[in-house]
């Protein structure tokens, strides 16, 4: 299958006996991304929807080992990285306290 260059991600949130408290999708339209790019942003909206409904413990379900590997080299991403920008804004929810701005 050709790469459209379209993406769309989403996930879901549930509480501690599984129950549903809300979900997300959103489209990157036309901009030319990655998957994972899409993770990340994925993981991030997810994280704002933890914090809206005030989870203390969460657990992020990903597929993308890179993805787990620029999260964790957090505050040691390249400047030049073309994804720093939205690796740090879910450092920023991650680790509110590193010190990032």
């Amino acid at each position: 299958m050709p790469n459209s260059g379209l993406a769309v991600f989403g996930g879901v949130a549930r509480d501690d006996q599984g129950r549903w408290l809300g979900g997300f999708y959103e489209r990157f339209g036309m901009r030319a991304t990655s998957s994972l790019i899409a993770e990340l942003w994925a993981i991030h909206r997810g994280l704002i929807l933890a914090k809206k409904y005030d989870l203390k413990m969460v657990i992020i379900e990903i597929d993308s080992s890179e993805v787990l590997k620029w999260l964790c080299l957090t505050g040691n991403v390249s400047e030049s990285h073309p994804d720093r920008t939205v690796i740090e804004k879910n450092a920023r929810v991650l680790y509110p306290n590193l010190g990032l701005y």
